[in-house]
């Protein structure tokens, strides 16, 4: 009898020791995918939003959600370097050089347009892009994300 209470006691202490170690191993991982999913979730609809003030909304309100947009990605990114990250900045910041130009900003557009092909150059180092180019881009991104329902 004594045996078997030994043996009981073991195998208790070390079941619970397992599932201590692999218990908080799966937890780790867990809290890194919500972590990510929810960093993911941010990002895509502070984009999806700059999206349509660009779109929609006048120049005012659209540079406030560009400029929320990349104030957001930039912490974020001082947070942790992603290089999908730097694209959505070069994104953003295309849109800003946009708004700025219609609004007769040339200066500020400029300024912006250079800031994005700098952030496309982090993502892209042996890519030389063009304003055109990258004002392209955005505007193909954006007309595909539009048949999305």
């Amino acid at each position: 009898m004594r045996a078997v209470k030994t043996t009981f006691v073991a195998c208790t202490v070390f079941g619970l020791v397992c599932g201590s170690v692999f218990g908080y191993k799966h937890a780790i991982r867990s809290s890194e995918s919500m972590r990510d999913g929810c960093v993911s979730a941010t990002e895509s609809v502070l984009s999806d939003f700059a999206r349509e003030q660009f779109m929609h909304a006048d120049n005012a309100h659209a540079r406030q959600a560009v400029l929320l947009q990349i104030g957001t990605l930039q912490l974020l990114e001082r947070a942790e370097h992603d290089p999908h990250r730097w694209g959505e900045l070069g994104y953003a910041f295309t849109r800003l050089g946009m708004i700025e130009k219609a609004s007769g900003s040339s200066e500020a557009s400029a300024g912006a347009l250079n800031e994005a092909k700098a952030w496309f150059k982090r993502a892209r180092p042996h890519e030389d892009l063009s304003d055109e180019q990258i004002e392209t881009a955005l505007s193909r991104r954006d007309g595909a994300l539009d048949v999305i329902p």
